[in-house]
């Protein structure tokens, strides 16, 4: 009887060293991971960052240029010292979107109306986010939507406040829409392949299974009552497991009233 408890007991302790082992190897994989997928996406960005002060440079006045490039040095000074960090506040990856947003702007010769809307309630500092999360879903509302627009053109960012520890982030443009904007990068000579949205989904994979959260984003097509195209919207989600479990949500087609 003590031979077969003993030996029992044995078991149950390898199971346990077992189980432990295999929690700070996935833990491990899971940061190395997002480690590699970081790498992918800074490089991702500068490149079209180079890009865009290359053709600004090209149109722009001496001035003008010096002003963009110095806006692109403090947000690569920013992009550098937050590589080192697996998440930043939300405050911080705003104020990096707010340069971007100035960045792209300028190559835009300021034609894009943008505003920035944050709820009161929201604590921007104890909220943290993966770095560089909402800048892909920005460069493809400018590259995208608005960039190809003819007419009036907006880009807004909304922050709302679930809960105490959850927020959801609205990026909305009344770009030409996804349908248009797919068939704009088909007839180009020069295609650019983008990454950048499988990258964020993976890194958002990864976020949640290091931090016990549970983040998702979505894409809707805004459109009229008529069918016509309103632009895009994207809506990021962060919740903690605590919460009430968000339900799985689709795409869909959001019908927008002027």
């Amino acid at each position: 009887i003590g031979l077969g408890i003993g030996l029992a007991f044995l078991a149950g302790l390898l199971y346990i060293l077992y189980r432990q082992r295999s929690i700070i190897d996935d833990r491990n994989q899971a940061h190395l991971e997002q480690q590699r997928l970081a790498s992918q996406m800074n490089p991702h960005f500068l490149f079209n960052a180079l890009n865009s002060i290359k053709a600004f440079l090209i149109d722009n006045e001496r001035g003008a240029a010096i002003t963009y490039l110095d806006t692109f040095a403090r947000l690569v000074r920013r992009i550098l010292n937050s590589s080192i960090n697996e998440t930043v506040s939300l405050r911080e990856e705003l104020e990096n979107c707010q340069l971007y947003v100035r960045i792209e702007n300028a190559r835009l010769n300021d034609e894009i109306d943008f505003s920035l809307n944050i709820a009161e309630s929201t604590d921007l500092d104890r909220c943290q986010v993966p770095p560089l999360l909402l800048q892909p879903f920005l460069e493809n509302a400018f590259w995208h939507g608005l960039q190809p627009k003819i007419g009036e053109k907006r880009l807004s960012l909304t922050v709302e406040r679930l809960a105490e520890v959850c927020v959801r982030i609205i990026i909305k443009d009344n770009g030409v829409g996804r349908t248009a904007a797919e068939l704009n990068k088909r007839n180009r000579v020069h295609q650019r392949k983008s990454v950048g949205i499988d990258i964020t989904r993976k890194r958002l994979e990864h976020f949640a299974k290091e931090y016990g959260k549970q983040a998702s984003f979505e894409t809707i097509d805004l459109v009229g009552p008529e069918g016509a195209v309103l632009g895009t919207e994207v809506i990021v989600e962060i919740r903690d497991h605590s919460r009430d479990a968000k339900s799985k949500r689709k795409d869909r087609l959001f019908v927008e009233q002027r």
